[in-house]
Protein backbone atom coordinates (compact mmCIF):
# COMPACT_ATOMS: atom_id res chain seq x y z
CA UNK A 1 0.00 0.00 0.00
CA UNK A 2 1.00 3.28 -0.80
CA UNK A 3 0.34 6.63 1.24
CA UNK A 4 -1.50 9.25 0.28
CA UNK A 5 1.79 11.61 0.06
CA UNK A 6 3.68 9.87 -2.17
CA UNK A 7 0.91 9.57 -4.69
CA UNK A 8 1.30 11.90 -7.37
CA UNK A 9 -1.62 14.33 -8.79
CA UNK A 10 -4.56 13.09 -9.32
CA UNK A 11 -4.04 9.19 -8.30
CA UNK A 12 -5.18 10.10 -4.66
CA UNK A 13 -8.25 10.96 -6.19
CA UNK A 14 -8.71 8.46 -7.63
CA UNK A 15 -8.40 6.04 -5.00
CA UNK A 16 -11.17 7.77 -3.01
CA UNK A 17 -13.42 7.09 -5.91
CA UNK A 18 -12.63 3.83 -5.91
CA UNK A 19 -12.82 3.24 -2.27
CA UNK A 20 -16.12 4.87 -2.14
CA UNK A 21 -17.70 2.72 -5.28
CA UNK A 22 -16.61 -0.88 -3.18
CA UNK A 23 -18.80 -2.74 -0.66
CA UNK A 24 -17.87 -3.11 2.57
CA UNK A 25 -18.57 -6.10 4.93
CA UNK A 26 -20.95 -3.92 6.67
CA UNK A 27 -24.72 -5.44 6.10
CA UNK A 28 -27.26 -3.77 4.69
CA UNK A 29 -30.97 -3.82 4.98
CA UNK A 30 -32.67 -4.21 1.60
CA UNK A 31 -35.78 -2.16 0.61
CA UNK A 32 -39.75 -3.93 1.58
CA UNK A 33 -41.03 -4.39 4.82
CA UNK A 34 -39.03 -6.43 7.43
CA UNK A 35 -40.13 -9.85 8.67
CA UNK A 36 -40.04 -10.23 12.36
CA UNK A 37 -39.94 -13.66 14.05
CA UNK A 38 -40.89 -14.26 17.71
CA UNK A 39 -39.21 -17.23 19.56
CA UNK A 40 -41.34 -19.12 21.89
CA UNK A 41 -40.23 -22.27 24.16
CA UNK A 42 -42.87 -24.13 25.70
CA UNK A 43 -43.28 -23.59 29.74
CA UNK A 44 -41.33 -20.25 29.09
CA UNK A 45 -42.24 -17.71 26.85
CA UNK A 46 -40.55 -15.53 24.62
CA UNK A 47 -36.70 -15.72 24.37
CA UNK A 48 -34.11 -14.28 21.80
CA UNK A 49 -33.11 -16.11 18.79
CA UNK A 50 -29.20 -17.25 20.32
CA UNK A 51 -31.25 -18.69 23.45
CA UNK A 52 -34.02 -20.71 21.11
CA UNK A 53 -31.23 -22.28 18.84
CA UNK A 54 -29.52 -23.33 21.63
CA UNK A 55 -32.42 -25.03 23.18
CA UNK A 56 -33.49 -26.68 20.18
CA UNK A 57 -29.77 -27.26 19.14
CA UNK A 58 -29.53 -26.02 15.80
CA UNK A 59 -26.92 -22.82 14.81
CA UNK A 60 -28.33 -19.30 14.04
CA UNK A 61 -28.04 -19.80 10.52
CA UNK A 62 -30.11 -22.90 10.43
CA UNK A 63 -32.79 -20.63 12.16
CA UNK A 64 -31.87 -18.36 8.74
CA UNK A 65 -32.58 -20.60 6.45
CA UNK A 66 -35.54 -21.69 7.86
CA UNK A 67 -36.38 -18.02 8.29
CA UNK A 68 -36.28 -17.90 4.58
CA UNK A 69 -38.30 -20.91 3.67
CA UNK A 70 -41.04 -19.43 5.78
CA UNK A 71 -40.87 -16.01 3.51
CA UNK A 72 -40.93 -18.38 0.40
CA UNK A 73 -44.27 -20.28 1.73
CA UNK A 74 -42.23 -23.89 1.53
CA UNK A 75 -42.97 -23.91 5.36
CA UNK A 76 -46.65 -22.91 6.27
CA UNK A 77 -49.32 -24.08 8.64
CA UNK A 78 -52.02 -26.75 7.45
CA UNK A 79 -55.31 -25.38 5.02
CA UNK A 80 -58.07 -25.14 7.58
CA UNK A 81 -60.39 -22.79 6.09
CA UNK A 82 -63.34 -23.42 3.14
CA UNK A 83 -62.59 -26.94 3.47
CA UNK A 84 -65.40 -29.68 2.53
CA UNK A 85 -66.76 -31.35 5.81
CA UNK A 86 -65.57 -34.66 5.09
CA UNK A 87 -69.20 -36.35 6.84
CA UNK A 88 -71.26 -34.14 4.43
CA UNK A 89 -69.04 -35.43 1.58
CA UNK A 90 -70.14 -39.17 1.97
CA UNK A 91 -73.75 -38.11 1.39
CA UNK A 92 -75.30 -39.33 -1.72
CA UNK A 93 -76.70 -35.52 -2.86
CA UNK A 94 -78.15 -37.32 -6.13
CA UNK A 95 -80.20 -39.54 -3.97
CA UNK A 96 -81.00 -36.91 -1.13
CA UNK A 97 -82.88 -34.88 -3.37
CA UNK A 98 -84.55 -37.01 -5.80
CA UNK A 99 -85.97 -38.45 -2.38
CA UNK A 100 -87.18 -34.98 -1.01
CA UNK A 101 -88.75 -34.25 -4.64
CA UNK A 102 -90.83 -37.62 -4.29
CA UNK A 103 -91.68 -36.81 -1.21
CA UNK A 104 -93.00 -33.33 -1.79
CA UNK A 105 -94.73 -34.33 -4.38
CA UNK A 106 -96.48 -36.80 -2.00
CA UNK A 107 -97.37 -34.72 0.89
CA UNK A 108 -96.97 -31.11 -1.09
CA UNK A 109 -99.18 -29.02 -3.21
CA UNK A 110 -97.79 -27.13 -6.30
CA UNK A 111 -98.94 -23.24 -6.19
CA UNK A 112 -97.87 -20.81 -9.24
CA UNK A 113 -95.75 -18.25 -8.09
CA UNK A 114 -95.08 -14.47 -10.18
CA UNK A 115 -90.90 -13.98 -10.99
CA UNK A 116 -89.35 -11.32 -12.51
CA UNK A 117 -86.21 -11.18 -13.93
CA UNK A 118 -83.97 -8.52 -15.44
CA UNK A 119 -81.71 -7.88 -18.63
CA UNK A 120 -79.47 -4.96 -19.99
CA UNK A 121 -79.46 -5.02 -23.44
CA UNK A 122 -77.40 -1.92 -25.81
CA UNK A 123 -78.56 -0.06 -22.25
CA UNK A 124 -82.27 -0.91 -22.07
CA UNK A 125 -83.71 -2.41 -19.10
CA UNK A 126 -85.67 -5.40 -19.77
CA UNK A 127 -87.90 -6.84 -17.47
CA UNK A 128 -89.24 -10.48 -18.48
CA UNK A 129 -91.97 -12.06 -15.98
CA UNK A 130 -92.66 -15.46 -16.02
CA UNK A 131 -95.07 -17.97 -13.35
CA UNK A 132 -92.76 -20.96 -11.51
CA UNK A 133 -94.57 -23.45 -10.08
CA UNK A 134 -93.74 -24.18 -6.31
CA UNK A 135 -94.22 -27.20 -4.18
CA UNK A 136 -95.52 -26.13 -0.75
CA UNK A 137 -95.36 -28.50 1.97
CA UNK A 138 -97.76 -28.47 4.79
CA UNK A 139 -96.60 -26.02 7.67
CA UNK A 140 -96.76 -29.55 10.15
CA UNK A 141 -93.28 -30.88 8.21
CA UNK A 142 -90.70 -28.76 9.93
CA UNK A 143 -86.98 -29.46 9.21
CA UNK A 144 -86.80 -31.86 12.09
CA UNK A 145 -90.10 -33.98 10.69
CA UNK A 146 -88.60 -34.34 7.21
CA UNK A 147 -85.18 -35.52 8.68
CA UNK A 148 -87.63 -38.17 10.59
CA UNK A 149 -89.38 -38.86 7.83
CA UNK A 150 -85.80 -39.60 5.76
CA UNK A 151 -84.42 -41.73 8.21
CA UNK A 152 -87.69 -44.27 8.54
CA UNK A 153 -87.32 -44.43 5.00
CA UNK A 154 -83.55 -45.41 4.83
CA UNK A 155 -84.07 -48.08 7.43
CA UNK A 156 -86.36 -49.79 5.25
CA UNK A 157 -83.06 -51.72 4.34
CA UNK A 158 -81.45 -48.83 2.32
CA UNK A 159 -77.45 -48.64 2.40
CA UNK A 160 -76.92 -44.76 2.33
CA UNK A 161 -75.50 -42.77 4.77
CA UNK A 162 -77.52 -40.74 6.56
CA UNK A 163 -76.67 -36.79 6.53
CA UNK A 164 -76.88 -35.02 9.95
CA UNK A 165 -80.00 -32.57 10.38
CA UNK A 166 -78.19 -29.65 9.73
CA UNK A 167 -76.97 -30.60 6.96
CA UNK A 168 -79.49 -31.90 5.58
CA UNK A 169 -81.91 -28.69 5.95
CA UNK A 170 -78.71 -26.73 4.22
CA UNK A 171 -78.15 -29.25 1.25
CA UNK A 172 -81.95 -29.51 0.37
CA UNK A 173 -82.45 -25.57 0.63
CA UNK A 174 -79.57 -25.00 -1.86
CA UNK A 175 -80.67 -27.92 -4.73
CA UNK A 176 -84.03 -27.37 -3.95
CA UNK A 177 -85.19 -23.67 -3.90
CA UNK A 178 -88.85 -24.67 -5.42
CA UNK A 179 -89.95 -26.43 -2.68
CA UNK A 180 -90.62 -24.81 0.12
CA UNK A 181 -92.72 -25.49 3.69
CA UNK A 182 -96.03 -23.64 4.06
CA UNK A 183 -95.69 -20.86 6.20
CA UNK A 184 -98.63 -21.51 9.55
CA UNK A 185 -98.82 -17.92 10.57
CA UNK A 186 -102.00 -15.73 9.91
CA UNK A 187 -101.66 -12.99 8.14
CA UNK A 188 -98.74 -13.93 6.12
CA UNK A 189 -99.38 -15.89 3.24
CA UNK A 190 -96.49 -18.33 0.97
CA UNK A 191 -95.99 -15.57 -1.93
CA UNK A 192 -95.08 -13.58 1.47
CA UNK A 193 -92.79 -15.42 2.75
CA UNK A 194 -91.14 -16.25 -0.93
CA UNK A 195 -91.14 -12.51 -1.64
CA UNK A 196 -89.40 -11.45 2.29
CA UNK A 197 -86.64 -14.45 1.59
CA UNK A 198 -85.87 -13.10 -1.71
CA UNK A 199 -85.39 -9.38 0.03
CA UNK A 200 -83.27 -10.76 2.97
CA UNK A 201 -79.95 -9.85 1.51
CA UNK A 202 -81.27 -6.88 -0.78
CA UNK A 203 -84.04 -4.46 -1.33
CA UNK A 204 -84.74 -3.18 -4.85
CA UNK A 205 -87.44 -0.48 -5.96
CA UNK A 206 -88.97 -3.00 -8.24
CA UNK A 207 -89.26 -6.10 -5.11
CA UNK A 208 -90.37 -3.66 -2.53
CA UNK A 209 -93.74 -2.16 -5.15
CA UNK A 210 -94.61 -6.16 -5.68
CA UNK A 211 -94.85 -7.43 -2.45
CA UNK A 212 -96.85 -3.83 -1.53
CA UNK A 213 -99.04 -5.16 -4.42
CA UNK A 214 -99.01 -8.25 -3.33
CA UNK A 215 -100.06 -6.90 0.39
CA UNK A 216 -103.22 -4.88 -1.18
CA UNK A 217 -105.02 -8.14 -1.03
CA UNK A 218 -104.68 -8.40 2.70
CA UNK A 219 -105.82 -5.09 2.99
CA UNK A 220 -108.69 -5.52 1.33
CA UNK A 221 -109.06 -8.77 3.54
CA UNK A 222 -108.91 -6.83 6.46
CA UNK A 223 -111.63 -4.20 4.89
CA UNK A 224 -113.68 -7.10 4.48
CA UNK A 225 -113.64 -8.49 7.91
CA UNK A 226 -114.60 -5.25 9.34
CA UNK A 227 -117.25 -4.90 7.15
CA UNK A 228 -118.40 -8.17 8.10
CA UNK A 229 -118.10 -7.53 11.35
CA UNK A 230 -120.22 -4.29 11.13
CA UNK A 231 -122.97 -6.12 9.76
CA UNK A 232 -123.45 -8.64 12.51
CA UNK A 233 -123.64 -5.77 15.00
CA UNK A 234 -126.63 -3.74 13.23
CA UNK A 235 -129.54 -2.62 15.25
CA UNK A 236 -131.85 -2.20 11.95
CA UNK A 237 -132.30 -5.90 11.84
CA UNK A 238 -131.23 -6.12 8.26
CA UNK A 239 -127.82 -8.40 9.91
CA UNK A 240 -130.17 -9.88 12.15
CA UNK A 241 -129.71 -13.69 10.41
CA UNK A 242 -126.00 -13.85 10.06
CA UNK A 243 -123.46 -15.06 12.53
CA UNK A 244 -120.14 -14.13 12.03
CA UNK A 245 -117.41 -16.18 13.78
CA UNK A 246 -113.41 -16.39 13.66
CA UNK A 247 -111.40 -19.68 14.65
CA UNK A 248 -108.43 -21.01 15.58
CA UNK A 249 -105.94 -22.93 17.59
CA UNK A 250 -103.89 -21.01 20.41
CA UNK A 251 -100.30 -21.58 21.15
CA UNK A 252 -99.46 -24.79 22.89
CA UNK A 253 -99.91 -25.10 26.69
CA UNK A 254 -98.52 -27.69 28.94
CA UNK A 255 -99.37 -28.36 32.39
CA UNK A 256 -98.67 -27.71 35.17
CA UNK A 257 -97.51 -24.20 33.55
CA UNK A 258 -95.79 -21.68 36.44
CA UNK A 259 -92.95 -19.38 35.14
CA UNK A 260 -89.84 -20.55 37.19
CA UNK A 261 -89.39 -24.07 35.76
CA UNK A 262 -87.57 -26.16 38.61
CA UNK A 263 -85.24 -28.11 37.40
CA UNK A 264 -86.32 -31.49 37.89
CA UNK A 265 -89.00 -30.90 35.72
CA UNK A 266 -86.37 -30.59 32.78
CA UNK A 267 -86.33 -34.37 33.11
CA UNK A 268 -89.95 -34.82 32.20
CA UNK A 269 -92.21 -34.54 29.82
CA UNK A 270 -95.05 -32.06 30.39
CA UNK A 271 -98.58 -33.03 29.45
CA UNK A 272 -99.46 -30.74 26.29
CA UNK A 273 -103.09 -28.92 25.90
CA UNK A 274 -104.95 -27.72 22.87
CA UNK A 275 -107.13 -24.84 23.09
CA UNK A 276 -109.34 -24.61 20.20
CA UNK A 277 -111.38 -21.07 20.11
CA UNK A 278 -114.24 -19.88 18.22
CA UNK A 279 -114.90 -15.95 18.78
CA UNK A 280 -118.74 -15.14 18.17
CA UNK A 281 -118.72 -11.11 16.79
CA UNK A 282 -122.19 -11.00 17.48
CA UNK A 283 -122.37 -10.93 21.02
CA UNK A 284 -118.62 -10.44 21.58
CA UNK A 285 -117.94 -14.25 23.36
CA UNK A 286 -115.87 -17.04 22.96
CA UNK A 287 -115.89 -20.52 23.47
CA UNK A 288 -112.84 -22.27 24.10
CA UNK A 289 -112.36 -26.17 23.64
CA UNK A 290 -109.80 -27.41 26.06
CA UNK A 291 -108.35 -31.36 25.58
CA UNK A 292 -105.11 -32.81 26.17
CA UNK A 293 -102.82 -34.49 23.79
CA UNK A 294 -103.97 -37.85 24.72
CA UNK A 295 -107.22 -37.07 24.00
CA UNK A 296 -106.84 -36.43 20.27
CA UNK A 297 -104.98 -34.09 17.73
CA UNK A 298 -105.20 -31.15 15.60
CA UNK A 299 -106.69 -32.18 12.53
CA UNK A 300 -109.54 -31.48 10.32
CA UNK A 301 -111.70 -34.50 12.44
CA UNK A 302 -111.27 -32.30 15.39
CA UNK A 303 -111.54 -29.14 13.69
CA UNK A 304 -114.69 -30.64 12.02
CA UNK A 305 -116.27 -31.68 15.46
CA UNK A 306 -115.75 -28.65 17.28
CA UNK A 307 -117.45 -26.45 15.01
CA UNK A 308 -120.15 -29.05 14.39
CA UNK A 309 -120.82 -28.92 18.22
CA UNK A 310 -120.69 -24.89 18.14
CA UNK A 311 -122.52 -24.70 15.29
CA UNK A 312 -125.40 -27.05 17.09
CA UNK A 313 -125.61 -25.19 19.86
CA UNK A 314 -124.70 -21.11 19.29
CA UNK A 315 -125.49 -20.35 16.16
CA UNK A 316 -128.60 -22.15 15.22
CA UNK A 317 -130.40 -22.23 18.43
CA UNK A 318 -129.50 -18.19 18.13
CA UNK A 319 -131.91 -18.30 14.52
CA UNK A 320 -128.89 -17.39 12.26
CA UNK A 321 -129.36 -19.07 9.02
CA UNK A 322 -125.80 -17.51 7.80
CA UNK A 323 -122.31 -18.33 8.76
CA UNK A 324 -119.27 -16.29 7.52
CA UNK A 325 -116.55 -18.35 9.50
CA UNK A 326 -112.96 -16.80 9.15
CA UNK A 327 -109.61 -18.73 9.96
CA UNK A 328 -106.01 -18.74 9.39
CA UNK A 329 -104.03 -20.19 6.35
CA UNK A 330 -102.94 -23.28 8.15
CA UNK A 331 -103.68 -26.15 5.51
CA UNK A 332 -103.31 -28.98 8.06
CA UNK A 333 -106.09 -27.79 10.21
CA UNK A 334 -108.23 -25.33 8.56
CA UNK A 335 -107.58 -24.38 5.08
CA UNK A 336 -108.46 -27.75 3.54
CA UNK A 337 -110.62 -30.19 1.51
CA UNK A 338 -112.36 -31.76 4.23
CA UNK A 339 -113.55 -28.94 6.45
CA UNK A 340 -114.59 -27.32 3.22
CA UNK A 341 -116.91 -30.19 2.49
CA UNK A 342 -118.11 -30.49 5.61
CA UNK A 343 -119.09 -26.92 5.61
CA UNK A 344 -121.05 -27.89 2.36
CA UNK A 345 -122.65 -30.63 3.63
CA UNK A 346 -124.53 -28.44 6.75
CA UNK A 347 -125.78 -26.20 3.49
CA UNK A 348 -127.13 -29.20 1.66
CA UNK A 349 -128.45 -30.82 5.06
CA UNK A 350 -130.47 -27.54 5.19
CA UNK A 351 -128.72 -26.60 8.51
CA UNK A 352 -127.71 -23.11 7.23
CA UNK A 353 -128.91 -21.46 3.95
CA UNK A 354 -125.35 -19.89 3.19
CA UNK A 355 -121.50 -19.99 4.40
CA UNK A 356 -118.79 -17.64 3.32
CA UNK A 357 -115.31 -19.32 4.93
CA UNK A 358 -112.87 -16.74 4.42
CA UNK A 359 -109.39 -16.70 5.81
CA UNK A 360 -107.81 -13.74 8.24
CA UNK A 361 -106.77 -13.87 11.83
CA UNK A 362 -107.65 -15.34 15.04
CA UNK A 363 -109.30 -13.46 18.42
CA UNK A 364 -109.40 -13.88 21.84
CA UNK A 365 -110.87 -15.88 24.34
CA UNK A 366 -113.37 -16.23 26.50
CA UNK A 367 -115.69 -19.12 27.73
CA UNK A 368 -114.54 -22.25 27.95
CA UNK A 369 -115.51 -26.36 26.93
CA UNK A 370 -113.35 -29.00 28.72
CA UNK A 371 -113.31 -32.20 26.88
CA UNK A 372 -112.48 -34.62 28.30
CA UNK A 373 -110.18 -38.07 27.66
CA UNK A 374 -112.99 -41.43 26.68
CA UNK A 375 -115.74 -39.52 25.64
CA UNK A 376 -117.78 -39.21 22.07
CA UNK A 377 -116.95 -35.64 21.32
CA UNK A 378 -114.80 -35.87 18.65
CA UNK A 379 -116.22 -38.13 15.19
CA UNK A 380 -114.85 -39.09 12.53
CA UNK A 381 -115.78 -36.74 9.45
CA UNK A 382 -113.12 -37.32 6.30
CA UNK A 383 -114.53 -40.42 5.39
CA UNK A 384 -117.68 -39.91 4.87
CA UNK A 385 -117.68 -36.10 3.62
CA UNK A 386 -114.61 -37.65 1.27
CA UNK A 387 -117.76 -40.60 0.01
CA UNK A 388 -119.91 -37.64 -0.57
CA UNK A 389 -117.88 -34.88 -2.20
CA UNK A 390 -115.03 -34.43 -4.52
CA UNK A 391 -111.59 -32.57 -3.74
CA UNK A 392 -111.80 -28.83 -4.45
CA UNK A 393 -109.46 -28.94 -6.64
CA UNK A 394 -106.30 -25.64 -6.36
CA UNK A 395 -107.93 -24.94 -2.86
CA UNK A 396 -104.60 -23.05 -1.35
CA UNK A 397 -104.69 -20.20 -4.34
CA UNK A 398 -108.34 -19.11 -3.03
CA UNK A 399 -109.41 -17.24 0.20
CA UNK A 400 -113.32 -17.37 -0.13
CA UNK A 401 -115.42 -19.94 -0.17
CA UNK A 402 -119.10 -19.53 -0.59
CA UNK A 403 -121.75 -22.18 -0.22
CA UNK A 404 -125.16 -21.28 -1.23
CA UNK A 405 -128.53 -23.67 -0.66
CA UNK A 406 -129.82 -22.58 -3.83
CA UNK A 407 -126.27 -24.32 -5.84
CA UNK A 408 -126.30 -27.47 -3.77
CA UNK A 409 -122.97 -28.96 -3.64
CA UNK A 410 -121.55 -26.18 -5.38
CA UNK A 411 -118.80 -24.00 -4.13
CA UNK A 412 -117.90 -20.69 -5.07
CA UNK A 413 -114.06 -20.01 -4.86
CA UNK A 414 -112.56 -16.22 -5.30
CA UNK A 415 -108.54 -15.22 -5.00
CA UNK A 416 -110.47 -11.92 -3.49
CA UNK A 417 -113.04 -10.15 -2.73
CA UNK A 418 -113.80 -8.42 -5.94
CA UNK A 419 -112.95 -11.39 -7.95
CA UNK A 420 -114.90 -12.63 -10.07
CA UNK A 421 -116.17 -16.44 -8.60
CA UNK A 422 -114.85 -20.06 -9.90
CA UNK A 423 -117.54 -22.54 -9.42
CA UNK A 424 -116.95 -26.29 -8.86
CA UNK A 425 -119.29 -28.39 -8.15
CA UNK A 426 -117.88 -31.49 -6.06
CA UNK A 427 -121.09 -33.53 -5.27
CA UNK A 428 -119.58 -37.37 -6.76
CA UNK A 429 -122.10 -39.40 -9.10
CA UNK A 430 -123.09 -42.78 -7.92
CA UNK A 431 -125.26 -45.16 -10.15
CA UNK A 432 -125.79 -41.93 -12.36
CA UNK A 433 -127.10 -39.60 -9.68
CA UNK A 434 -125.22 -36.83 -7.96
CA UNK A 435 -125.15 -36.78 -4.19
CA UNK A 436 -128.35 -35.67 -2.56
CA UNK A 437 -129.38 -33.85 0.56
CA UNK A 438 -130.79 -37.01 2.09
CA UNK A 439 -128.10 -39.00 1.47
CA UNK A 440 -125.67 -36.11 3.36
CA UNK A 441 -127.96 -35.95 6.13
CA UNK A 442 -128.82 -39.57 6.89
CA UNK A 443 -124.98 -40.08 6.42
CA UNK A 444 -123.69 -36.96 9.01
CA UNK A 445 -126.73 -37.95 11.31
CA UNK A 446 -126.42 -41.98 11.47
CA UNK A 447 -123.09 -42.70 10.84
CA UNK A 448 -120.76 -40.47 12.25
CA UNK A 449 -118.11 -42.68 14.41
CA UNK A 450 -116.06 -41.95 17.25
CA UNK A 451 -112.76 -40.85 16.86
CA UNK A 452 -110.22 -43.56 18.63
CA UNK A 453 -108.63 -41.45 21.10
CA UNK A 454 -104.84 -41.49 21.42
CA UNK A 455 -102.44 -44.52 23.41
Amino acid sequence: MLSLSDDQGGEAHLYLHVLMQTDTTERRRGSGERDKFHYYLPFVGLVCRPSFARCVGVSPLTLQRYKKHVRDGSISVKAHGNMLNKNAAKVNLVWLVKWFKNFAAEVGEVVPVKVRMQKTKDGVVKRYYTREMYTLLPATFTWDAIYDEMVAYVNRGLRVFEPARSTMGKLLQLHCPNIRIRAAQSNVCDLCTIYQSRMRTSATADQTEELGQHTESARRMRRECKKDKATCKVTDGSGSDVAVIVMDFSQNLTIPSVTATPSQWYFCSLLAVNVFGIYYENDGTQTNYLYDETTSGKGSDQINSMLHHFIRTVVVPSGKKKLVLYADNCSGQNKNNNVVRFLLAQVQMGTLDHVDYKFFDSAASNTTVHISRGNDFFKSYKPLVAELYKKLSGIQQYQFFSMNAQQPGVVQCRKGPNDAPVLQDLRRKIDGRLTESDNARRKLTHFLEDLPSRP
